[in-house]
């Protein structure tokens, strides 16, 4: 089989290696595209579906601190994939969890573009649960710390105003959030997870759609449907939270900076600049 690579420089064992190590050598596996931060595997083993995520042995606190954050989410009622092992192997660290039944949001919102408002209601009333969670213990790693001197000051500025404190997904967007068309079945990717104000969340996730806006047919996405789905998360969030989704320029601003940090070198510097300037104009949905 060819060699897994997440990044150049982190090489991981072969699938098959990984599978015989943890007694599934003979389940059906298949590649799943898309995972930005892991390698992602479908694995059907014993009459049952996993998802196998794999990183290089060194970031196993990362995996070892998601299935804490998990475990504690699923027992608050969150809608989480439980996670069976996480384990090394090799050079690789890796975590099984249950398949997550339904398709991405962003697949449902291409194929059904006119529930664009109903599904964005279902998205943002997942995401306000999140924020009314009170996190029980302090987290090993902390997303949302300051990168840059830039962050550093806004950091600084939002913690003289005052902030809330509660569970912060950080990565809450169409992808990373599963629907069967009538409910949330499971929120993925926990990576990112810290505790902070929930206008850091929303703020980042508001980022994340003012950067596909500016490329919706890359995503096959109708842009009158991400409108209204953009609108539907507002109501969502805002009857489920009975708090207002807004993004005061302290949250935008920071927003902003660690878009700009994740994507320097991977988009052309003018149309990172229209993107960072969309982020900080008014909210509009």
């Amino acid at each position: 089989m060819t060699e897994i690579r997440l990044e150049d420089e982190e090489i991981f064992m072969d699938i098959g290696e990984v599978l015989k190590e943890t007694g599934m050598e003979h389940a059906a596996i298949t590649k799943i595209n898309g995972g930005r931060d892991s390698s992602v595997w479908k694995v059907q083993w014993a009459g049952k579906e996993y998802a196998l995520r794999m990183l290089p042995s060194k970031r196993s606190g990362q995996f070892l601190q998601e299935q804490k954050i998990m475990e504690w989410a699923l027992e608050a009622g969150l809608p989480v994939p439980a996670v069976r092992l996480v384990k090394r192997c090799g050079e690789s660290v890796i975590m099984l969890l249950d398949w997550a039944e339904g398709k991405t949001i962003l697949e449902e919102l291409i194929l059904h573009p006119g529930r664009g408002e109903s599904l964005g209601q279902s998205f943002g009333a997942a995401h306000a649960a999140i924020h009314k969670c009170a996190f029980p213990f302090e987290l090993a790693l902390n997303w949302i710390a300051p990168r840059s001197k830039e962050e550093e000051v806004i950091s600084e500025r939002i913690m003289l105003e005052g902030e809330e404190k509660a569970l912060l997904h950080m990565d809450f967007h169409p992808l990373n959030v599963m629907t069967d068309g009538e409910k949330i079945t499971a929120i993925l990717d926990w990576t990112n997870c810290s505790v902070g104000d929930p206008r850091y969340d929303t703020a980042r996730t508001y980022s994340i759609f003012k950067l596909v806006e500016g490329d919706v047919s890359k995503y096959g996405l109708d842009p009158a449907a991400l409108h209204t789905f953009q609108h539907g998360w507002r109501e969502g969030y805002e009857k489920e939270s009975a708090r207002s989704l807004v993004f005061p320029d302290l949250y935008t601003d920071w927003a902003g900076q660690r878009l700009a940090d994740e994507w320097r070198g991977e988009l052309p510097a003018e149309q990172l600049a229209r993107i960072i300037q969309r982020i900080g104009a008014s909210p509009s949905f």
